[in-house]
């Protein structure tokens, strides 16, 4: 999974459509794999699979997350005015890695 977000962010990037409906593009793409694992973990946590701690462990993931992902829109919608493609192309890593920990999370512990 790490590698397939890793080559969708870099092939994203540098595609020829404008640098910020690329972004967009890879910010979306991010945020439904997030969307979907969360919602396979919010079944699981509704079937009562899930510990008090692992419903904890996933929410702290998620809102470190989120914090990266609002970020980086900020960043995405100031781009015309800052120009700065490297601050964006850093914060969308960051949004990229801090998916992967929401979804790795998940997994560990749905495959318990």
């Amino acid at each position: 999974m790490g590698l397939v977000l890793a080559i969708l962010l870099v092939t994203s990037l540098a595609g020829c459509a404008s640098f910020e409906t690329r972004s967009y593009k890879v910010l979306t793409g991010v945020a439904s794999t997030v969307n979907i694992s969360r919602l396979a973990w919010n079944d699981y946590v509704a079937q009562g699979h899930a510990t008090t701690n692992e419903v904890i462990a996933v929410r702290a993931e998620y809102l470190k997350y989120q914090s990266a992902m609002n970020e980086a829109h900020v960043l995405v919608d100031t781009y015309q005015a800052t120009k700065d493609k490297d601050a964006v192309t850093r914060s969308i890593g960051l949004v990229t890695s801090a998916s992967l920990a929401v979804v790795n999370t998940i997994a560990i512990y749905q495959n318990r």
